[in-house]
């Protein structure tokens, strides 16, 4: 399984949220997706369209509790486009994966309203994509490396 960055404009303005009541991540314009990617961090799931195999957005539950607090640096070279899901297995339409069978944690900044979920040691050679107006997603030879909310907004 690979994830593959395109290089195209998009105009998407999309903003991931955290509710704070029902302690979940979601989004207010919300892609139809049709499969989901459990990345291990609590409940929370990469969400792709099985039409182009494209990572849409995030979403899921993951209480406060569970936050790191951390002094994070968001990566700052950023290419826009898209993220596809390269692979030659077939998936049924309202199902979903685990991406690792381990716990990856989730660290949050209160100074700069920054969350990381994965790997915050973001190099050079990474490739970042910000493919919504507030999530990034840091990619190393082909693998998720880490998904950045910068700023977390929360409602």
């Amino acid at each position: 399984m690979k994830f593959i960055f395109k290089e195209e404009s998009i105009k998407n303005t999309q903003e991931i949220y955290y509710f704070a009541n029902d302690v979940s991540f979601t989004c207010e314009e919300w892609n139809q997706c049709d499969f989901t990617i459990m990345i291990g961090c609590a409940y929370i799931g990469i969400d792709i369209s099985l039409y182009n195999k494209q990572v849409l957005q995030i979403s899921g539950a993951c209480p406060k509790q569970a936050w790191i607090k951390k002094k994070l640096e968001p990566p700052n070279q950023l290419k826009e486009g898209k993220i596809y899901l390269e692979t030659k297995e077939e998936f049924s339409k309202g199902t979903g994966i685990y991406l690792t069978d381990r716990n990856i944690p989730i660290y949050f900044d209160i100074k700069n309203n920054c969350i990381c979920i994965g790997n915050y040691n973001v190099k050079d050679s990474d490739c970042n994509v910000k493919i919504s107006s507030n999530l990034i997603i840091s990619l190393s030879k082909d693998k998720i490396k880490s998904i950045w909310i910068n700023p977390l907004k929360i409602k």
